[in-house]
């Protein structure tokens, strides 16, 4: 079910006095934000914003030193996704593991890993503030970084640190339904600071995707049902968008369904 509203963009520098290396995608839709690297063969990164307080967030445009150009969907989603599956796979059971950071508002860990000859880098922060919810998910082959983490750090399993990147992999595998998804995901990241074990291995299988999208979709549309029946103060162009938008859901469950 494609976003209403979404719109896809190309980033790159004009300068080559920039310290940008990587051009960028972006997916924008007034209330989210996402930012991907382009050389995902080397590095993936995600950077993800997602309004609680419905305001608007400024569409990107070009500048002195960036050009913003539009793309189509198909080839965000194409790196997207492929930047998922490639932090999916990575094997976190040697290295060191940190949580730098745990509190109510902001979460930092990172992984360090130098086997074989071959670097790894993983790093997880979430900050969850009253107007949004901010995630930066990293994964490359720098080292910089890892002084800091071990003097500021403190040492963590490589269970509770795959804990917390599963459940973010999760919360980011349908980039259309993070406002439905965004207080279970709330819910589940204070369990886990709170030492509770309840998040299963990330699966890109198609079939637990068409399930999660199901479960997501239908938990959407009986809230706005319940909105539209018992709720006596929605205004007249509230009830407009809502009867909008469960349109939207009814097709989508419709869509999925035949191509399951």
């Amino acid at each position: 079910m494609t976003q209403q509203g979404s719109k896809y963009y190309y980033c790159s520098d004009k300068s080559k006095f920039s310290n940008r290396t990587n051009p960028q995608l972006i997916k924008w839709n007034e209330l989210y934000y996402i930012t991907i690297n382009e050389a995902i063969d080397h590095s993936q990164y995600f950077s993800v914003t997602v309004e609680k307080l419905e305001r608007n967030l400024e569409k990107p445009k070009s500048s002195k030193y960036e050009s913003v150009k539009p793309i189509i969907e198909d080839v965000f989603n194409d790196y997207y996704f492929n930047s998922l599956r490639y932090i999916s796979e990575v094997n976190y059971k040697n290295g060191e593991f940190y949580i730098i950071k745990n509190n109510q508002k902001s979460i930092h860990l990172e992984h360090y890993c130098d086997v074989n000859k071959t670097r790894r880098h993983v790093k997880l922060d979430i900050y969850n503030n009253i107007e949004d919810l901010w995630i930066t998910l990293k994964h490359d082959s720098l080292f910089g970084g890892r002084p800091g983490a071990r003097k500021n750090g403190t040492p963590i399993t490589h269970n509770e640190f795959q804990q917390y990147v599963n459940l973010t992999l999760k919360f980011l595998s349908d980039p259309n339904s993070y406002k439905i998804y965004l207080e279970n995901f709330i819910d589940n990241l204070y369990k886990l600071t709170n030492g509770d074990d309840i998040i299963d291995d990330f699966d890109m299988s198609a079939t637990r995707a068409f399930r999660n999208i199901l479960k997501q979709l239908d938990q959407r549309k009986v809230y706005i049902e319940k909105q539209l029946i018992d709720n006596d103060e929605l205004t007249k162009l509230d009830r407009v968008k809502l009867r909008g938008e469960l349109d939207g859901i009814k097709y989508g469950i419709k869509t999925v369904k035949i191509n399951r």
